[in-house]
């Protein structure tokens, strides 16, 4: 860990993670990742049968990962769509 970053630590489901952090809007950010993960985990408490503490966390960590999947295709098609305009602008200066 470096001299800038700083260990803050998570409580999920009773266990206590450290989290090396960079500054305090990632502090922040971690926080409010923590945050949604009980709140998550609260959910599916209530919505579905499960075995241990393991499979609320595996939801939430699919629920997660499907969301960064779709925004992160989602910037690869707004990206594409800029360059695509960037493009069209470019050749509407050519044609001036």
């Amino acid at each position: 860990m470096s001299e800038e970053s700083k260990s803050v630590e998570i409580n999920i489901l009773g266990r206590v993670y450290p989290i090396s952090v960079n500054d305090e809007s990632e502090e922040k950010d971690i926080r409010e990742v923590e945050e949604t993960i009980k709140y998550l985990i609260d959910q599916f408490k209530g919505s579905y049968a499960y075995k241990d503490d393991k499979d609320l966390l595996a939801m939430a960590v699919i629920q997660f990962a499907s969301k960064a999947v779709f925004f992160e295709q989602e910037s690869k098609n707004l990206s594409t769509n800029i360059k695509k305009k960037i493009d069209e602008i470019d050749r509407l200066f050519e044609t001036v």
